[in-house]
């Protein structure tokens, strides 16, 4: 159970400051970095999966907390004014030049023929080879002598090149997935994304580890946001929340659901997903009969995706029900009030199942909601007594009309 208020919310402070150090000293990360060196092997080393994944952000979300103006800047905006403090200062800075630039090959061609060959001292004239996705190869055809160079820098400790994390990275970021990307690349005549199971690969591997440790990290630094505007108190917080569904209706096979802080700036505290299907057992009974001992080893060895066996429309509230129970033993926090729609059963869930002892949870009701049923309910009690005569003397049917019940246009 929490501890004492005063105790706890000396606890929840230092913890706030140490992760909010943390969250500063990573961004910083940019500018604290130290100055690369103009080495071969360094500027074929990128930054670690870490490192890509909270630069991204940063780039493409709006800073709240410097007032830096480059940090309020679009990335184009940003890589016009590092080229004017360049074309100044009449300095190349390494870091400045790390982004990619688009070009046409066709630039890179002429560009070389504007230069002397190294191996016959002439001016070259030669071709371009695309020797691999990320590797470009210029070959003199007087002296045959190649120049190769590669496009993308390498991921340390990966096998994988920087810019095909960051396209996968910024395909999640926008919604799009794989195919999105294909289609970006199709229309910008660029060559197409990585194959499939080497984009489900990086998902796996990479960036799925990294995106949850973040997450984790995240939500904890809500919590402790959340406990210091409560005035230090975890065992009495008011949430709000929510689920949604993959598809619309109530047959949808993956749902979600989620809380967040009530506060002043409302931040996720905590998400849960629930899914009835896991794509690993269902490939596995293509070989259950013909493999059984295959079968048998394929699904006692695998994370199983599947985590709830009920109807769809209860996975908001069994989603919800998991959240509450695990807030103490993961945030030490309690969630005693929350606001939520009326159109599920998490108040009856939670009633039920209490995940706090002797603590009764209340709800408040969202307005919105209730506001939105309350009109549904009218407009069908109006549809339904429209032929029934209720005001005999003025012979007049219905609750709708002039001076009764009308929609506001």
């Amino acid at each position: 159970m929490p501890t004492t208020k005063g105790r706890q919310s000396r606890k929840s402070s230092k913890a706030a400051r140490s992760l909010r150090a943390w969250l500063s000293k990573h961004k910083q990360l940019d500018s604290s970095r130290p100055t690369r060196s103009s080495s071969s092997s360094s500027s074929e080393s990128s930054n670690s999966i870490e490192d890509l994944f909270i630069n991204s952000l940063y780039l493409t979300t709006a800073s709240l907390s410097s007032n830096n103006t480059l940090n309020n800047l679009c990335t184009s905006q940003q890589k016009i004014m590092a080229y004017e403090r360049r074309k100044n200062n009449a300095v190349a800075d390494s870091d400045e030049m790390d982004f990619y630039q688009v070009i046409h090959n066709s630039f890179l061609l002429e560009l070389m023929r504007n230069t002397i060959c190294i191996g016959c001292k002439e001016q070259w004239n030669g071709k371009i080879h695309i020797i691999l996705y990320c590797s470009l190869a210029f070959t003199c055809q007087k002296c045959e002598h190649t120049i190769q160079i590669n496009t993308s820098k390498m991921i340390p400790d990966t096998k994988h090149r920087d810019i095909n994390i960051r396209v996968q990275l910024g395909a999640h970021l926008a919604g799009i997935g794989r195919a999105g990307v294909a289609k970006i690349f199709g229309t910008m005549n660029i060559p197409p994304p990585v194959k499939e199971d080497h984009y489900e690969e990086i998902d796996r591997k990479l960036l799925l580890p990294c995106i949850k440790k973040f997450q984790h990290q995240s939500m904890q630094a809500a919590i402790y946001e959340f406990v210091d505007e409560n005035e230090g108190d975890p065992t009495n917080l008011t949430i709000s929340e929510d689920g949604t569904w993959q598809r619309r209706g109530s047959k949808s096979i993956h749902g979600i659901a989620a809380v967040l802080s009530c506060n002043t700036t409302p931040n996720v505290l905590d998400v849960q997903r629930l899914s009835k299907k896991c794509v690993i057992c269902t490939g596995a009974l293509s070989v259950k009969n013909t493999d059984p001992d295959l079968y048998v080893e394929i699904i006692n060895n695998h994370d199983c995706e599947s985590n709830y066996d009920g109807s769809s429309g209860g996975m908001e509230s069994q989603g919800i029900q998991d959240i509450f129970k695990r807030s103490v033993p993961n945030y030490q926090a309690q969630y005693t009030r929350y606001i939520g729609d009326g159109d599920s059963s998490v108040m009856w869930n939670l009633t039920q199942h209490p995940p706090y002892p002797d603590i009764k949870i209340e709800k408040i009701e969202d307005i919105n909601h209730w506001s939105k049923r309350m009109l549904y309910r009218l407009e069908k009690l109006t549809q339904e007594l429209k032929d029934t005569m209720l005001d005999p003397e003025k012979k007049r049917k219905g609750i709708g009309g002039v001076n009764r019940l009308t929609k506001d246009k």
